[in-house]
């Protein structure tokens, strides 16, 4: 499950999300983003979910933002953090070919049985396509830094923060 699959500009993550607290433990995976090309990135509630014939229970996120294809995801791992009704958690970061880079909360569904997911924030820091995300360990917070086609790397240190 820590694996991404990739090919060139098409990815698929495998989401780090606790189960929610109103799913049964049993059969619980956890969602799976997929890029490609195409504006934003898709949201399946699971590989199961992709797999199955005609279950297509399919969010779309970034499609809208203007950045058009994120050529770039880098996963915040939220495995083992307690999730409370109502509040939003950073789980992704997405890099885009128009140098947008924007950042993907999850929320616990109103049943409590799954997640939602809102692209709540964006800035467009490079002039050229981002390349390259990481999430470095730099003391009391985690750090996301970008890099793009034109050599420049930037840092959000605010980004792991859920409050803002």
């Amino acid at each position: 499950p820590g694996r991404n699959l990739s090919n060139g500009y098409f990815n698929v993550s495998v989401l780090h999300l606790p189960r929610p607290p109103n799913c049964r433990e049993e059969g619980w995976e956890p969602p799976v983003v997929v890029q490609g090309d195409f504006d934003g990135v898709r949201i399946f509630p699971s590989l199961s979910h992709i797999t199955s014939p005609g279950r297509r229970d399919i969010r779309t996120v970034g499609a809208g933002a203007g950045g058009g294809q994120a050529l770039c995801l880098v996963r915040n791992d939220l495995v083992g953090t307690p999730v409370e009704a109502g509040k939003r958690y950073p789980c992704f970061f997405l890099g885009f070919a128009s140098g947008l880079v924007g950042s993907v909360s999850a929320r616990l569904s109103e049943a409590g049985d799954g997640y939602e997911y809102d692209m709540d924030g964006t800035c467009r820091p490079h002039g050229h396509e981002v390349t390259a995300l990481a999430v470095v360990d730099c003391g009391p917070r985690p750090v996301l830094f970008s890099s793009c086609g034109g050599g420049n790397v930037y840092s959000h240190p605010s980004a792991l923060d859920a409050s803002r």
